[in-house]
């Protein structure tokens, strides 16, 4: 009996006025199922949906571990070299091998320290396929990955993929429309019309559809952990630009906090501008980890959450413990510049001040539980 290394099972999803309907199937471990059919028939939403089946409506899909992908729109950052979108992206996956990424990146022809947003479509399939092996999935979902690139790119990636299938028995969706491929690699053809889709096999293997009343064993999918999340918002926080402009409020915030209590005798209004100035630096910070170049727009974690099947409050927890760990320089400023006042000035009522910092905290935390919800 072959050994299944995917199982949909009554897939629905509604996407604006376009829905998936009924989608059953399984895919036997080291087989390639091709997927074709005109363009908003559904072939992308069916892969997003198994990459992430949090976005279905109804049904299930089961599979082992964590899925490879190739996409357009794959929410790798522009702005970063291929080895610092690994070093990124690797927190998202159990156990990722490194050495195995490196080899397959030499393999291709691809140097780490190269642009991925300077990359052309063909050398970001070939990243994207280095770093997808990199996890050594067992399932692989490419999505159009050699449309509008010349014959010998196309034939180079199917050797390629033909031997990971071969090897490591990967088993592969492969969308695309140029049928010549399919008919050289492909096992079984799946035709989507109108949300739906209809199998056809290639060979003689069957790929069949499970009745309601069938029992299997439940296929094993992996998440990423709160400490690999927690990594990931941290070194996204680390690459944006938007930190140095923190730590520049946190120096104008300790340069004006002196100046200003040592020249006035204001201590509420002196009091609140440190406060105000906590609170935009913590601000910034959020905005840097919520704000990053990627895919050729605006990316923002909760996307990449989208990507990887991500819960919205996993993301939410990291994200805002990266936040507060990297604010503690906002709140130590004004902690010590305001004992120091309430010692020279013997006024007490300065230390007032530290409240509004938690304050600050809790207003943001607000704020961003509010954005989690609005980008989920």
């Amino acid at each position: 009996m072959e050994e299944n290394a995917l199982r949909v099972r009554g897939v629905c999803r509604k996407q604006g006025k376009f829905e998936l309907r009924n989608i059953s199937f399984t895919l036997p471990r080291g087989y390639i199922m091709g997927l074709v059919g005109r363009m908003g028939s559904g072939k992308t939403t069916l892969l997003k949906s198994i990459l992430n089946p949090a976005l279905i409506k109804s049904g299930s899909v089961e599979y082992e571990g964590q899925a490879g992908f190739i996409m357009e729109d794959a929410p790798f950052f522009i702005e970063a070299t291929l080895k610092e979108n690994m070093e990124l992206f690797k927190n998202l996956y159990i156990d990722y091998d490194e050495k195995e990424f490196y080899d397959r990146l030499k393999s291709v022809g691809l140097e780490e320290h190269k642009v991925y947003g300077l990359l052309s479509k063909g050398e970001k399939v070939r990243f994207q396929f280095a770093f997808a092996m990199g996890h050594h999935p067992k399932l692989l979902l490419l999505d159009e990955p050699t449309s509008g690139l010349d014959v010998e790119f196309r034939r180079e990636f199917l050797y390629m993929l033909q031997e990971a299938v071969e090897k490591q028995m990967v088993s592969v969706i492969f969308s695309t429309h140029l049928t010549d491929e399919l008919e050289r690699i492909a096992d079984f053809i799946g035709v989507m019309d109108n949300g739906m889709l209809t199998v056809e096999e290639c060979g003689s293997v069957e790929i069949k559809e499970l009745g309601d009343g069938e029992r299997t064993e439940p296929l094993k999918r992996d998440t990423p952990d709160f400490k690999g999340v927690s990594r990931f918002c941290r070194g996204v926080y680390l690459k944006s630009l938007l930190r140095f402009s923190a730590y520049i409020i946190c120096f104008l915030q300790f340069m004006f906090g002196w100046i200003i209590f040592l020249a006035t005798d204001e201590l509420d209004f002196v009091t609140g501008l440190v406060t105000g100035l906590v609170f935009t630096g913590i601000m910034f910070q959020y905005i840097g980890q919520m704000t990053k170049e990627g895919a050729g727009k605006k990316v923002v974690p909760m996307r990449v959450g989208r990507f990887f099947g991500l819960k919205p409050l996993l993301l939410w927890r990291a994200r805002m413990q990266c936040m507060l760990k990297s604010s503690w320089c906002f709140a130590a400023v004004a902690l010590v510049q305001c004992a120091a006042v309430a010692a020279i000035t013997g006024n007490g009522g300065t230390m007032f001040a530290i409240l509004g910092i938690f304050v600050d905290y809790v207003i943001v935390a607000a704020l961003t539980a509010v954005a989690a919800l609005i980008l989920c």
